[in-house]
């Protein structure tokens, strides 16, 4: 694959800012709304465990929140959801899922959140994190988190197990799916320290869209000084969403932080 630059596209805007548009949901269809009460089973359990309990009014931030999978199924739970995402195209899609549900949604930058809290947990699910190129804009995302969470406050990050990616990523893959041709190609940083992944995108009509996602690989002795930096500590390590004991062979990184 031709190196392209981590941030700029074809069209000079971030990464970010062109993935999420309304085709991404066929690009990940397959990350459903099943998939994600599954997820979220686990998560709420341990969210009010951490939480002594609680009340059904507890207030929860869905961060990258989508087009609203896991702030649904954890509506269902009884949390006070709160949903923030920068994709208007996927902001609309989940205000469409939702209008029986009472979940606010709210389009913004989770570098500069819109807004003050307190929330009793903060949940980012599906890697929704390590997306800029300038890591200190990944730590003015953790700054946020810990500004608007409670002091007695929960924050869950559920995040890309790196050296399981470095291990196992598949380089290319070709289907078809909704009338649409996806190509995808994939790869580390020569310095080891990114995923990238190039998607190309045909329409049945001819039309294309072409990008590259950029995640940063961040590991578990990353996250804790980054968490210590801006008044955070890392209170429980897991393995997945099913609370799998973390190992090297582990599917995913998630992180249970509570303010130190």
């Amino acid at each position: 694959m031709a190196p392209m630059s981590t941030d700029e596209p074809q069209d000079g805007a971030p990464w970010f800012q062109t993935a999420f548009e309304a085709p991404y949901l066929t690009l990940y269809r397959h990350r459903t709304d099943e998939a994600a009460r599954k997820e979220v089973a686990w998560a709420a359990v341990h969210l009010r465990r951490l939480l002594g309990g609680g009340s059904d009014d507890l207030r929860l931030l869905d961060l990258g929140c989508g087009n609203g999978r896991h702030a649904r199924a954890l509506a269902d739970h009884g949390f006070v959801i709160t949903g923030l995402d920068y994709s208007q195209d996927l902001l609309v899609a989940a205000e469409a899922k939702d209008a029986s549900r009472p979940i606010r949604y709210l389009r913004g930058d989770m570098r500069d959140l819109p807004l003050d809290g307190p929330f009793d947990a903060v949940t980012s699910f599906f890697t929704s994190f390590g997306y800029f190129a300038d890591e200190a804009d990944d730590r003015r995302v953790l700054a946020e988190v810990a500004r608007v969470l409670s002091p007695t406050g929960v924050y869950l990050l559920d995040f890309l197990q790196a050296e399981q990616v470095r291990r196992s990523l598949v380089p290319e893959s070709v289907e078809e799916r909704d009338g649409w041709r996806l190509e995808q190609q994939r790869r580390i940083t020569p310095d080891g320290r990114r995923v990238e992944k190039t998607v190309h995108m045909t329409a049945s009509d001819g039309s294309t869209r072409r990008y590259t996602e950029s995640v940063r690989l961040y590991e578990l002795a990353d996250f804790r000084p980054m968490l210590d930096d801006v008044g955070m500590t890392v209170s429980e390590v897991y393995g997945s969403l099913a609370g799998d004991d973390f190992a090297p062979d582990s599917p995913r990184l998630v992180l249970l932080c509570r303010p130190s």
